[in-house]
């Protein structure tokens, strides 16, 4: 993730896991929201990190239970989507979703307006394919450029969503939600992006991470 060089005010951390993205970004921010759906993550961030504000819930499209999917990889890539075959087949992992499991969900602009978060300096996700449909919801701040810098999980132009039951997740879509409102990528790769660079992936891989910014370098002033 991208390192701050100052302390900063607000970092959104959506899809913790079990807080290795999260151990790099947490001491440069005032006030750290940490979202994680799965209730064993959520303990072990629990005992991480006793400065955050820990939300134990799947950030998705509306509040109430949903239904989230479990995966054999020690749960990195679990999601409230199932795996799509296509994606499967060339792998030698036996990556598979284990069992489903039922928690609450958010919808992440309420969340925000409840919260009393109006300006975030950081906003990073890691969904499992529900990236873009949940930055979606978050199109009222976006749009008065109070997201300074976002960082995603994108699926390459072209592929379909790892996750068969889930929306499109592709860069061009990102770029038609993200560039009429001042943001422009500045960044992609995989894990810690900056600035500026912009790293090449394998061509078989079906994502990456693109990082945005607001034309204002400091979107809510």
């Amino acid at each position: 993730m991208v390192e701050a060089s100052a302390v900063m005010r607000t970092l959104l951390y959506l899809g913790a896991h079990q807080g290795e993205g999260l151990s790099r970004l947490v001491t440069s921010f005032e006030r750290v929201i940490a979202f994680e759906a799965n209730p064993e993550h959520c303990d072990v961030l629990a005992s991480r990190f006793s400065t955050i504000e820990l939300v134990r819930a799947a950030v998705c499209e509306h509040d109430g239970e949903v239904a989230f999917n479990v995966s054999s990889n020690g749960g990195a890539s679990s999601s409230l989507g199932s795996f799509d075959e296509t994606w499967l087949a060339p792998r030698t992992d036996g990556i598979r979703m284990t069992r489903t499991m039922t928690v609450p969900g958010v919808n992440l602009l309420r969340f925000c307006r409840d919260n009393g978060v109006d300006g975030i300096d950081f906003y990073v996700s890691d969904l499992q394919g529900m990236d873009l449909t949940v930055l979606r919801t978050m199109e009222p701040l976006l749009r008065e450029g109070r997201i300074e810098l976002i960082q995603c999980e994108t699926t390459n132009d072209g592929q379909h969503n790892i996750y068969k039951d889930l929306p499109s997740n592709e860069l061009g879509e990102f770029q038609r939600l993200l560039e009429p409102h001042g943001y422009s990528m500045v960044g992609k790769g995989w894990g810690a992006l900056q600035k500026g660079v912009f790293s090449d992936v394998p061509e078989d891989w079906w994502e990456f991470d693109s990082l945005w910014e607001h034309r204002s370098g400091r979107g809510h002033g």
